[in-house]
């Protein structure tokens, strides 16, 4: 199981310096996700099975996915309200630093 966010979710200035995207954080989350694909796509050349969890675009995982050749990929939307969201950062992924205001508002964005 990999996940997303263990990258870390760099400031505000380091995403600026992505360029624009069309939401806040777009531009960083759309490289970022390319970037894990990429990683994804030698693992499963391999025959190792993945499962990718993290919040992100559903535009950008299907740009990803096409550009680095995987097929038979499956997009499980799974949505909480923020409260269990938070819980999840802080207990199940001990990643409370990630709980904050971006965080939650991210996950209003349309996709």
């Amino acid at each position: 199981m990999l996940f997303f966010d263990s990258v870390g979710v760099p400031s505000a200035e380091a995403m600026r310096s992505f360029g624009d995207g069309n939401q806040p954080g777009g531009a960083w989350q759309r490289a970022t996700i390319l970037q894990w694909m990429e990683h994804i796509a030698i693992k499963l050349r391999a025959g190792i099975s993945i499962l990718f969890e993290g919040q992100m675009r559903i535009a950008f995982i299907h740009e990803a996915l096409a550009v680095s050749g995987i097929e038979g990929a499956h997009i499980i939307l799974v949505d909480c309200n923020d409260a269990t969201r938070r819980a999840r950062l802080h207990t199940d992924r001990n990643q409370p630093e990630l709980a904050n205001a971006d965080m939650m508002a991210w996950s209003r964005l349309p996709s």
